[in-house]
């Protein structure tokens, strides 16, 4: 029944390129090899670190442009790699998020870091991250999309802060220039 849904080789490829990735991102000490028709799409040893792992999925010039990102408070922790402005993007798709080392997708935690860029970026320019957060398991319901991909955080007011300040705090160079208002006019009348 499954069979019909399938769609060509080369789309059906591309979500498990993007599975696999998202797994070996999330697990350090793990590794992998993908093989597709015979051929050895990538592999990546068990020793490499995550700024090694993405330069394996996403390229060295991104992997040399992120800056490391830590930080805690009552929700939980985070770390991880974000870009330098420099490296924006045009849609949000190479903002990752793992939560307790499972990939997810939130907005509330998208808005965070687009806020956390807000004077970093123009407008409609997204940041590449990838973050990590460790929360209290009772914390996170995954039984929200039957793909996992969807959590329901119980604190979820308190992650936005966590995630924004911390990004502000590692990111702390130059911002973008305010806009120029022009020449003040006085008018009389």
């Amino acid at each position: 029944a499954r069979k019909r849904f399938l769609k060509s080789d080369r789309t059906e490829m591309g979500h498990i390129d993007r599975a696999v990735q998202r797994a070996i991102l999330a697990r350090s000490g793990v590794g992998v090899e993908l093989i597709s028709k015979g051929r050895t799409v990538y592999r990546v040893a068990s020793d490499r670190s995550l700024r090694g792992r993405i330069e394996s999925f996403f390229g060295k010039e991104i992997a040399e442009g992120l800056i490391e990102v830590s930080g805690g408070g009552e929700a939980g922790t985070i770390h991880g790699l974000v870009g330098s402005p420099s490296l924006s993007r045009g849609n949000a798709s190479m903002v990752h998020f793992f939560v307790n080392g499972r990939f997810v997708q939130d907005r509330r935690l998208l808005a965070a870091v687009g806020d956390a860029y807000r004077d970093y970026l123009p407008p409609r320019r997204y940041p590449i991250a990838f973050l990590f957060l460790d929360l209290p398991p009772e914390d996170v319901d995954v039984n929200v999309h039957p793909r996992k991909l969807e959590v329901r955080f119980r604190r979820a007011d308190r992650l936005y802060p966590l995630v924004r300040s911390s990004l502000i705090s590692s990111l702390g160079g130059p911002r973008l220039p305010s806009p120029d208002p022009g020449p003040a006019i006085d008018r009389v009348r």
